[in-house]
């Protein structure tokens, strides 16, 4: 009789309330809450861990530029004391007499020939003016080799070659798989060097004016400046010579942009990967002087070792 009057009970309870005989299912309702709540988490998670890991790379793409950077002046420095010997004065004098200007004219402007000339070959940026191996494969790592083999094996003026043991594992790498070393940023691409990226702040050549756009592309890259420092090549003599000597030749396939301020740029092309100049290597595009491609929403996050508040000159 117990039995049977607990069946009934159960069976006679009204719809919706809950048994006495336990408790009730999760409803449909309450799973999809659950389900979403869950997705969230786990969405915001995701989000944290990607940020935690993009300025981790960010910091550490800074700290190897910055390293590069200090590297890279070291041997500026001494090659500022560097003295020219006869031997490459004459050179320069062939030069210029050949390309027209006379005898006094081009003694006088041998000694800032001379000097570009032995900064292009002790920094050469692509295997155009350098090759390495012949096992090379021509990429966007071009420049970083050169730019890790300068800094290791390359012409010092004095200064000690850099050892492997100043690169970090993470540092160094072969993204290209020609067997020749390049130089790494915080997401596993290779770096770019420039050595005289002038058209970056003169895209259109010689004698360009300089206007507030090309100014703004250059600060982002080239650290702040007025257009009065950017209009000024730190190399030139005082009268401009030089300027008026290659804008005279109209070309710059053997030095770089005329009247124009320049420094080595080492470049990170950041988490997108994307440079917004021409490959170094790209010299048809004039890519060995920094050339904008006209992609100018890719060097946004781009980082240099003259954009970074330790590095910036």
């Amino acid at each position: 009789m117990i039995s049977s009057r607990l069946d009934h009970r159960r069976f006679n309870e009204p719809p919706g309330q809950p048994s006495v005989m336990g408790g009730r299912g999760f409803t449909l309702i309450e799973i999809l809450v659950v389900m979403t709540l869950i997705t969230t988490l786990m969405t915001l998670m995701v989000m944290l861990v990607g940020s935690m890991l993009g300025t981790a790379r960010t910091a550490a793409t800074r700290a190897t530029v910055f390293k590069i950077h200090q590297m890279l002046e070291e041997r500026r420095d001494a090659f500022g004391r560097y003295q020219l010997q006869r031997v490459q004065i004459n050179t320069a004098i062939t030069i210029l007499r050949s390309s027209g200007l006379n005898d006094r004219q081009s003694r006088q402007l041998a000694p800032v020939v001379a000097r570009k000339l032995i900064f292009k070959i002790a920094l050469p940026q692509n295997h155009g003016e350098k090759s390495l191996s012949n096992t090379n494969t021509v990429s966007a790592a071009d420049s970083s080799e050169l730019l890790y083999w300068n800094l290791t094996n390359g012409n010092t003026f004095g200064v000690p070659n850099e050892s492997d043991s100043r690169f970090s594992a993470t540092e160094l790498g072969d993204t290209d798989a020609d067997g020749l070393i390049e130089l790494l940023d915080g997401w596993g691409q290779p770096l770019r060097f420039f050595r005289w990226p002038t058209r970056l702040v003169r895209p259109a050549g010689p004698g360009q004016v300089i206007q507030n756009g090309h100014l703004v592309r250059a600060r982002l890259l080239l650290g702040d400046g007025s257009i009065d420092r950017f209009s000024h090549d730190p190399d030139d003599d005082p009268l401009g010579r030089f300027g008026q000597w290659i804008q005279a030749q109209g070309s710059e396939a053997v030095y770089h942009t005329p009247s124009t301020w320049h420094a080595t740029l080492v470049l990170s092309a950041g988490p997108d990967g994307m440079v917004g100049l021409y490959e170094p290597h790209d010299t048809a595009n004039l890519g060995h002087l920094a050339n904008p491609n006209g992609r100018d929403d890719a060097i946004y996050d781009n980082i240099t070792n003259h954009n970074i508040p330790i590095g910036a000159n």
